[in-house]
């Protein structure tokens, strides 16, 4: 549906009547969202596994209706799709900033795209860090040892310091240094600046007892750092479309060149972002493929040689990787193209929508 609808959209301009035109590209988002919510579900399974049970050694499903319900759905679902929003929003604005940069004759109507992106932006950015609040909160219920890998906890503390900046020394669980603002971390996890946040060491005698001996640990360096740029590029983001919003509301956009030119390479950031977040809950979710049921050396297949994931590797690598090139051009052309003039009338390039 989603590829389908969108030749119709780009190719549809002028030959479509208006609303059918529109009703593609709405197809198109309901088709994209839809997705990923299936996509998220299944990984939630692997974060927080329900509707299941085990019968000599696999796991099969019992409730569909409990994996669909999975809880951890209800907050990782609205992460992904205000990032998205965000996304949108930072990508209108940069290409419209290119625009207005230029003071070309269509200034006014790139103004009005900037508006709009502008509240988009602001309004993803919003929502990304009050839905990332409930996710850490959950988090911290379920999966405790990915959050204290995330804040390089070592010790439970109550109340427990954010730290801002720690130099980890994970073979001797400690940390050189670890710089943190009193109380911050239990309000995030706890919304009180008092009760404790369990350390990495209580977490791994108790998971010691549970699963039996290993290392439940997930790399704590990167698991820290990740999250750290996951947060710190949400709140530059929300400063930003903040800042964006405001100039609006001001009509003073035009008054800062230097902004402008700073929103085209953000354009980036909500990608960059996305993107850490994502590795941070896969790489803090270590050592499990499915979190308290199977380890990641336990799913390794026996049945696919090395040789046969390289080949699937490296074809996707290329594949992709060639696509990223193609689409890279075609929305670059397009976005410094903008509008153009066809009969007397004022048209938009369908890819730069």
């Amino acid at each position: 549906m989603e590829s389908t609808f969108l030749g119709v959209w780009i190719f549809g301009w002028d030959k479509l009547p208006k609303g059918v035109h529109l009703a593609s590209i709405w197809l198109v988002a309901i088709g994209s969202n839809l997705s990923a919510l299936w996509i998220l579900i299944a990984n939630s399974f692997m974060q927080q596994p329900v509707g299941y049970v085990l019968r000599n050694g696999r796991a099969e499903m019992t409730d569909f209706w409990a994996l669909v319900f999975n809880p951890h759905i209800f907050e990782q679902w609205p992460h992904v799709f205000t990032a998205s929003v965000t996304m949108a929003g930072f990508l209108v604005m940069g290409v419209s900033a290119y625009h207005l940069r230029r003071k070309g004759k269509f200034h006014e109507i790139f103004k009005t795209s900037f508006k709009f992106a502008a509240i988009y932006a602001a309004i993803g950015a919003i929502l990304v860090v009050v839905n990332g609040h409930g996710q850490a909160q959950h988090m911290v219920k379920v999966q405790p040892m990915k959050m204290a890998a995330a804040e390089a906890l070592w010790e439970t503390e109550g109340p427990a310091g954010e730290s801002l900046f720690a130099i980890v020394d994970r073979a001797n669980r400690r940390n050189f240094v670890d710089i943190k603002i009193p109380g911050v971390l239990s309000f995030l996890a706890h919304n009180n600046f008092t009760d404790p946040v369990r350390g990495i060491n209580d977490i791994q005698a108790e998971y010691e007892q549970k699963y039996g001996p290993g290392d439940y640990i997930p790399p704590v360096t990167l698991s820290y750092w990740l999250f750290r740029a996951m947060v710190g590029l949400g709140t530059l983001m929300l400063l930003i479309a903040l800042f964006a919003l405001y100039l609006t509301v001001k009509n003073k956009v035009d008054e800062y060149d230097w902004f402008l030119r700073l929103l085209i390479p953000s354009i980036f950031l909500p990608t960059i972002a996305i993107s850490v977040g994502w590795i941070f809950t896969e790489v803090a979710r270590q050592p499990w493929v499915v979190f308290g049921v199977m380890k990641v050396s336990d799913g390794v297949s026996l049945a696919v040689s090395p040789a046969e994931l390289w080949i699937s590797l490296i074809g996707y690598i290329l594949i992709y990787g060639a696509l990223i090139v193609v689409d890279w051009q075609l929305m670059v052309k397009y976005a410094k193209k903008g509008i153009e003039e066809e009969s007397g009338s004022q048209q938009t390039v369908p890819a730069h929508a």
